[in-house]
């Protein structure tokens, strides 16, 4: 009975080692995959007028730092931006068709966070507001933005609507305060 109890009680200590271990393990190998583009945020960002560590928390969240991510959307690359979206960005900036490079995907995904925060750079929401048109497209928050009464009243309703795109914007500011103190304590 003592040897069955104690190959539960390993059993049991394995299993939340597997629990508390792989994701915190599969956490640091996202951050360190998006650290890997650490060069090519810093200049996209710089060009965009955008923080780094903003830019480096939207490609967290898109897709993890994997260059070849694809969403069910059909959103792509690092910054998960649709065909259609990148098309028009690549085009406004003077780049090239697809394919487009890692280092392409971030710059025209910094171009296109600050191309579509342009429209609120006045509101102290300025930076939840473009996300949200990041996430959502801006046609669609601007048709919420109106219906909702203004910029103000959309962002309120949303924070008190836990199934609302919100946790997108806390997610990205979260790891946006994660990346800027990593970034400052790691040499240039």
């Amino acid at each position: 009975m003592k040897r069955r109890a104690f190959l539960f009680a390993l059993l049991l200590f394995a299993l939340v080692i597997v629990v508390m271990v792989v994701p915190a393990t599969r956490w640091n190998s996202d951050i360190n995959r998006v650290n890997q583009f650490r060069f090519e945020i810093e200049n996209a960002a710089s060009e965009a007028g955008l923080d780094p560590a903003l830019l480096a928390g939207l490609i967290f969240t898109e897709s993890r730092g994997h260059v070849d991510a694809i969403s069910s959307a059909g959103a792509l690359g690092l910054c998960q931006l649709l065909p259609s979206t990148a098309d028009e960005v690549a085009q406004r900036i003077g780049l090239g068709k697809a394919p487009w490079s890692p280092s392409e995907n971030i710059q025209m995904g910094a171009n296109y966070l600050a191309h579509v925060t342009r429209p609120y750079r006045d509101s102290p929401q300025a930076t939840s507001l473009g996300l949200l048109c990041y996430r959502i497209g801006p046609g669609a928050a601007s048709r919420q933005i109106d219906t909702a009464g203004g910029p103000g009243e959309w962002l309120s309703g949303l924070q008190a609507d836990k199934q609302s795109v919100w946790g997108y914007v806390d997610q990205v500011t979260r790891l946006q305060m994660i990346f800027s103190e990593q970034w400052k304590a790691l040499p240039e």
